[in-house]
């Protein structure tokens, strides 16, 4: 709610700046910015015995983290060329095969209009995903059978549609009975 939002507001900035200064350092990534976002929620709470538990202090600092990540990610790949974690590794191979080198003394205009849509698509997602959030979280009530085999059958069509080969299919599944 809004009022949860408002009662967080620091823990929320702070912990996007922090995964925003992470997500600007290369190959260190979200997992890296939400360890240290929920360290530093944990330290500057007042009830600190409440983490580990589901509180909203820990879940606020290590989603608002994950989300300045992706931003942050951004700085180094579209300033210096160099991707900041995997998906700015492949935002890179997209730009590149468009013909464009990132970097703004070659091709400003164009980085900084890819920024502007960057901040009229968080904005969108905002607006969706608040309107989206009731109807979405009825997720949970479909049985666990029915949702397991959907899973289970996107992840398959997943693993075949990346090299079109059955063996992809297969080494899912071992993985999977090895993680299960």
């Amino acid at each position: 709610t809004l009022r949860e939002i408002w009662t967080n507001k620091f823990n929320l900035l702070r912990s996007s700046l922090l995964g925003t200064l992470i997500g600007i350092i290369p190959a260190t990534g979200a997992s890296a910015a939400t360890f240290i976002a929920y360290g530093e929620a944990k330290r500057f709470s007042k009830h600190p015995e409440a983490f580990g538990k589901g509180t909203l202090e820990g879940v606020a600092a290590t989603e608002s983290s994950n989300n300045g990540v992706t931003g942050g990610a951004l700085i180094p790949l579209m300033t210096l060329g160099v991707p900041g974690d995997v998906l700015t590794a492949i935002l890179l191979g997209a730009l590149l095969i468009q013909g464009l080198t990132p970097g703004f003394q070659e091709h400003g205009a164009t980085v900084n209009g890819i920024f502007a849509s960057f901040f009229v698509s968080n904005i969108l997602i905002l607006v969706v995903g608040l309107i989206a959030v009731r109807i979405l979280g009825k997720v949970v009530l479909v049985p666990t059978a029915i949702l397991m085999s959907i899973v289970l059958t996107l992840c398959a069509i997943g693993s075949f549609a990346a090299n079109n080969s059955t063996f992809d299919i297969g080494v899912m599944a071992a993985f999977g009975l090895l993680g299960y």
